[in-house]
């Protein structure tokens, strides 16, 4: 299939990290709210089950407040299994309602079971052919935090992309620092590179390196505040609600409204490989 240009093409994004806790789920509720205030149409998918942080958020809800079982992706978040032979499939035929912007929020370690959807846990090449058929080109999102394991993720997926071949070329990259964990870009060493002061060897610094070469982008996740985050989640309370939220008080509102324009400017200059408008 002829490959679409970057700003004109469909997209799946997929939320990876190989490390857990680096903010996957939140990133991915930060784009699906920011989208979705915009007036964009995004299908969202959780793939951690009936248990997944992005499901608990946006999920739709029904009178009695809970989690419905039957999701529309659009108005709400569909979900699977991804660690489960029976339904991981579900990745490549949410390709099949052809709307233009497809997220996962990929469970933690996730990658082992993307290598097995198509490629029977040898790569991702097929898994990859199988979005190119399909018109989409995917952008996988890397959520960074200051542990080395973080970027050695990123550096995993490279590799997997690199031996996909031809077919890699329908793949852009965009690496988010979660600001949670440094407010500064020396506060992830592994990331951008130190000196080992006394060898004088420079550590770390190469993944980031191939991921300009690639032609990613590199953004930041803000930080909310602490308190307003550990309440909103188990709440249930989207973004955009906590505005204004009566569950909230004043400060926390504020906390949020601040999150969202923090969001709203750190994304823009990913919004080309996300497939915002």
């Amino acid at each position: 299939m002829a490959k679409k240009t970057v700003g004109d093409a469909r997209r799946v994004i997929l939320f990876t990290s190989e490390k857990g806790g680096a903010g996957k789920s939140f990133g991915a509720c930060s784009l699906i709210d920011y989208a979705r205030s915009s007036g964009q149409r995004v299908a969202a998918y959780d793939s951690d089950g009936g248990v997944g942080a992005l499901l608990k958020l946006y999920g739709s809800r029904g009178p009695d407040g809970d989690i419905e079982m039957q999701q529309d992706p659009v108005a709400g978040v569909g979900y699977y299994n991804l660690r489960n032979d029976d339904e991981r499939s579900t990745l490549v035929n949410a390709c099949a309602s052809d709307e233009s912007v497809i997220v996962h929020d990929l469970a933690g370690g996730g990658l082992a079971d993307l290598m097995r959807i198509q490629d029977a846990g040898a790569g991702l090449k097929r898994l990859l052919r199988a979005f190119d058929s399909t018109g989409y080109r995917v952008t996988f999102v890397h959520l960074l935090t200051n542990d080395d394991s973080a970027t050695a993720s990123v550096a995993t997926y490279l590799d997997m992309i690199e031996e996909a071949g031809e077919v890699g070329k329908i793949v852009d990259h965009v690496v988010v620092k979660n600001r949670l964990y440094g407010i500064r870009d020396v506060d992830f060493p592994f990331w951008v590179g130190f000196k080992d002061h006394e060898s004088g060897e420079t550590i770390g610094g190469g993944t980031r390196t191939r991921i300009k070469n690639a032609g990613g982008v590199e953004i930041e996740l803000p930080s909310l505040d602490r308190r307003t985050a550990a309440m909103i989640k188990p709440m249930g309370i989207k973004l955009a609600d906590g505005e204004t939220s009566r569950r909230l008080d004043l400060s926390s509102q504020q906390h949020v409204r601040n999150y969202r324009l923090d969001f709203a400017e750190a994304i823009a200059p990913a919004k080309s490989l996300l497939g915002l408008v």
